[in-house]
């Protein structure tokens, strides 16, 4: 959190106290894990005063079972690592590695990662690894999955074949066609149309024996 002013009083009881309000059983709404949930701030704090700079708290989660924590940085937006909100990522992704080190924790560098897949694009303005600048498109998922397990290890082969049905996922990317049509041409469709089928399925089914016919001369 950043933009609180030095010299504010942190009040750790009422923290807390809000804080209990989502423990079990106090609420239908309240979690049903079995947990206590403890701030510990890392910056920003002089006691519990305020000192100006910006304010980093995780919420610790004391569970009986041990896990495994993997540190992970955050990826770029809008495909461009000179844009403002890339550069105020950068001490953000630092702080994480920092943490990692310090705490002797496994980091995976997505950050790291897509920006070098980034910067070898043939069309910088292109959107590849996402949809809409922020949220991931197929091809950035697979990236994302694909260093993560990458990194934790998992045998190479193992990894390749989860790759190839991933991309051969008939449901994998999502299309929205703005096609139009004339009225007679939609009412000829339907007047045609297999027993059982949607003019969006029929629509589909074309598409997909094309982009087979495709394969076939690829």
């Amino acid at each position: 959190m950043e933009g609180i002013p030095a010299g504010f009083a942190i009040d750790m009881e009422k923290l807390q106290a809000f804080l209990n309000r989502r423990a079990p059983g106090n609420s239908p709404l309240s979690t049903t894990r079995k947990e206590a949930d403890v701030p510990k701030f890392l910056s920003g704090l002089v006691g519990n005063v305020t000192c100006g700079t910006p304010i980093t708290a995780i919420i610790e989660k004391c569970q009986k079972a041990g896990i495994k924590v993997i540190v992970l940085t955050a990826t770029p937006v809008l495909e461009d690592p000179s844009h403002i909100s890339n550069t105020n990522l950068i001490p953000y992704n630092d702080f994480l590695r920092a943490i990692a080190k310090e705490k002797d924790l496994p980091l995976i560098d997505l950050n790291k990662r897509v920006n070098a897949v980034i910067e070898k694009k043939a069309d910088k303005k292109e959107l590849w690894l996402t949809i809409d600048g922020t949220h991931m498109s197929p091809y950035g998922d697979i990236l994302l999955a694909y260093t993560i397990l990458q990194q934790l290890g998992m045998d190479k082969t193992l990894l390749h074949n989860c790759i190839a049905k991933w991309m051969a996922d008939p449901e994998g990317w999502t299309v929205k066609a703005n096609l139009k049509l004339s009225v007679d041409e939609m009412e000829l469709l339907r007047r045609n149309l297999p027993a059982g089928k949607s003019v969006n399925e029929w629509i589909n089914d074309q598409i997909r024996k094309d982009i087979k016919a495709l394969e076939k001369k690829d």
